[in-house]
């Protein structure tokens, strides 16, 4: 057993173990109609990549500007189906669907929470709803917030075998937590008074719901990013994630499990356009820890690039190995000077990307991307975007698939080769990481930070463990 304590806020990123597909599949139109489908959110998963990691993903989006459907994908993600589930709408307009899986208590069992909006903001009477989906029957759908108070831009993310949803009334963020079949009364993330946030974002630090959102700056028109975490005694202060200049369109993510770090990406406004920038950080000691914003988009080549959107998946090495391979994705809407409009995918940020473009490009917009669905050794990933055709709103796709191929079942086993997970985790500023290995020989051990760049060489030369 080897044991190594370093000073470092980062990820172990064992990079050098996974193979990638080369590039992205050509889009492919997920519309099989001439009806107007838009606003894509894919379901993000909840339990252990390490056992159970489903091997389909689920798909919703608004359909003829009124309707929410859901399609599965097939497969192992190869394709999605033609088929699709839609929610039973007598009257109203529904719009801004999120959804995400949960564990259903004592089973192995999952169950798929759609959240939704009825009567689109800015209608005085809007709310939203839920419906849910196990053993293959989609339940009732139902309110989850009755008083009519304008409830907007609602998001879910997973915790354990529950459910937690933010979500904006009258220019401030609420959150409830669905547990055990129903939801917990809703309650005020930001202070009392303050009424001038949107759009909030929810994930967990281990067993606390981490809120982000973004906040204008009176009296102009800008915006900043604050986030907050709920403790014991309740939701702290809001933290700032960013301040200087306009920041628009982020999205917080993180590896699923007992991971505490999370990561920020959004549009901040720079002199030559908009610009897609990412931080990660962790609530170490209950004080927000956060690394210096880094670009993602380069200012050289791009002068538009927003609603940016990203996920961070760990998976075993091995069926039955534990220690986790890192595989980061994000995507954005890009103008690129010399290449023009389009949808920009990269599998690790701060990387080459893929720009995809179209006859009509100008019209992508909105792309999202997914956890992915595993079956090892595969994991294959999703961007999914809206394009305009034939005056019609579509969807459009493409799917990378990252294969574990260095490694294969049976050639070790955690008894012989392990890279255990560091502790104590959280950390702040020393961590240990154990590791073993089988007999002597070369061994490297680097540290990669989240956007997928190397920030410390650990261990790099001939062991002898004799």
């Amino acid at each position: 057993m080897r044991c190594i304590q370093r000073s470092f806020c980062c990820i172990l990123l064992a990079s050098a173990l996974g193979q990638a597909q080369p590039d992205w599949t050509p889009p492919t139109i997920i519309t099989r109609d001439s009806i107007n489908e838009q606003h894509a959110a894919i379901s993000n998963f909840t339990f252990n990549y390490f056992t159970n990691h489903p091997s389909e993903e689920y798909l919703a989006f608004v359909r003829n500007s009124r309707d929410i459907c859901v399609k599965r994908s097939e497969d192992n993600g190869i394709r999605w189906s033609d088929s699709m589930y839609c929610v039973p709408n007598d009257s109203g307009q529904f719009s801004h669907p999120t959804l995400t899986y949960t564990r259903m208590p004592g089973t192995p069992r999952r169950r798929l929470v759609l959240v939704w909006v009825a009567n689109e903001y800015p209608l005085p009477n809007s709310n939203l709803m839920y419906t849910t989906w196990s053993d293959e029957v989609w339940n009732q759908p139902a309110l989850l917030t009755t008083q009519s108070a304008g409830d907007r831009n609602p998001h879910v993310a997973p915790h354990d075998s529950g459910v937690g949803v933010v979500w904006e009334r009258g220019g401030r963020i609420m959150y409830s937590r669905f547990v055990a079949g129903s939801w917990s009364t809703p309650e005020f993330v930001t202070p009392l008074g303050d009424t001038l946030n949107t759009k909030p974002q929810l994930h967990y630090d281990v067993n606390s719901p981490v809120v982000l959102w973004h906040k204008r700056k009176a009296p102009d028109t800008t915006y900043a990013l604050y986030c907050s975490i709920k403790r014991t005694s309740g939701w702290r202060q809001p933290d700032t994630i960013a301040y200087a200049g306009d920041n628009r369109y982020a999205t917080i993510f993180k590896p699923q499990g007992p991971w505490s770090l999370f990561a920020v990406c959004w549009s901040r406004s720079v002199p030559s356009g908009w610009q897609v920038v990412a931080t990660y950080g962790n609530y170490s000691h209950d004080t927000l820890q956060r690394s210096p914003i880094e670009p993602l988009s380069s200012l050289q080549r791009e002068g538009l690039n927003i609603s940016p959107s990203g996920n961070i998946t760990p998976l075993p090495i091995t069926a039955n190995n534990p220690t986790p391979l890192w595989y980061l994705v994000s995507t954005w809407q890009s103008h690129s000077v010399l290449e023009g409009p389009g949808i920009a995918a990269t599998r690790w940020a701060g990387s080459s990307y893929t720009l995809f473009t179209g006859p009509n490009a100008s019209t992508f917009r909105n792309p999202v991307v997914s956890s992915g669905a595993f079956s090892y050794p595969y994991l294959r990933i999703w961007i999914v975007w809206e394009g305009m055709e034939n005056n019609k709103w579509k969807l459009y796709g493409s799917h990378a698939t990252f294969m574990i191929t260095a490694i294969r079942e049976g050639e070790m086993a955690p008894a012989q080769i392990a890279l255990e997970q560091n502790y104590p985790n959280p950390f702040n500023p020393v961590t240990t990481i154990r590791f073993r290995v089988q007999g002597s020989g070369l061994v490297t051990l680097k540290v990669y930070d989240v956007l997928g760049r190397e920030v410390a060489t650990l261990v790099d030369g001939i062991l002898d463990v004799a």
